[in-house]
Order: C-alpha cells, then structure tokens, then sequence
C-alpha cells in the first residue's frame, strides 16, 4: 500500500525549497545599451527624494565615457547558496570579455 502525502507535508517542502534562494532587485534588459538608460532613469537624483531609504545617487556621465581600464573583482556564490553550473559560466565569459578589452580581473 502506497500512501500520498498530505498537503501539510507538500507545503513544508515547498516552503523549504522556496526560501533556499533570496531573490535580488535589480534591471533585466536584452542589450547593455537599454540596462544603461534604466540605471540613467534610476540614478538621476529623484529616487532618493521619492524613497528616502534609497542611496542618493546620480549616474556619472562622464566617468561612463570614461576610457580608462578599471579593475574589477567578482565572486560566484555568496558563501550560503552554491551558484549552478549556468552563472559560473556567465561570470566567465564575462570575465574572459572584460580582460580582453584590457581590465583588470581579479577573485
């Protein structure tokens, strides 16, 4: 005789499996140029005037003109969360990318 399991039973799965992974605010767009005009939106100085608990900060135009080489540090998982096999490659070729455009990239 197989028995089901009860809905109580389905629900403290789900709930464990649900909360496992926090979700993160932040834009989503097809191409770098529209994630640029969204933190262009976002920065322009009036967030923090509509949410005071927001950082008031302002997008800098020229230090995004700017050519110079930048140093940049990543990571692949918080320490909490192992991150899948598909972000370790994104954060790769991201990598890859960014020191063949001359960057600095260190762990």
């Amino acid at each position: 005789m197989i028995l089901a399991p009860c809905i109580s039973s389905i629900l403290k799965i789900c709930h464990v499996l649900f909360h496992k992974v926090e979700g993160t605010f932040g834009p989503m767009a097809p191409d770098m140029d529209s994630i640029v005009l969204a933190m262009r939106a976002l920065w322009d100085g009036t967030m923090h005037e509509l949410d005071p608990c927001t950082t008031p900060l302002k997008f800098n135009e020229e230090q995004f003109q700017s050519k110079r080489k930048l140093k940049i540090g990543y990571y692949f998982d918080c320490g909490k969360t192992p991150a899948c096999y598909t972000a370790h490659r994104a954060v790769n070729l991201a990598n890859d990318h960014l020191r063949q455009c001359g960057h600095e990239v260190k762990f």
